[in-house]
């Protein structure tokens, strides 16, 4: 059986690529800001605005959900691709 990456997953690769900077940029700016609330290692020692943590908790939240439906879109189609 080969593998192939239409089998593997229906989510296009700019899509995962997204989500990926999504959260890279969540815990850039949680770094930058000092998001300790969300982040506390990131920004341990820091304070930010409210603003500034509604920011990373949105992004961080959004892409997390996001990486876990990419994540059952490639098990849906690893089996998928079994039955096949």
């Amino acid at each position: 059986m080969r593998i192939t990456s239409d089998r593997i997953s229906p989510m296009p690769g700019t899509v995962r690529n997204n989500i990926m900077y999504a959260i890279w940029l969540a815990l850039l700016l949680a770094a930058i800001w000092g998001s300790s609330r969300s982040t506390p290692i990131a920004g341990a020692g820091f304070e930010a605005s409210k603003q500034q943590k509604l920011i990373v908790k949105l992004l961080l939240v959004s892409g997390s959900l996001a990486i876990i439906a990419a994540s059952g879109a490639l098990l849906w189609g690893l089996v998928a691709g079994q039955h096949a």
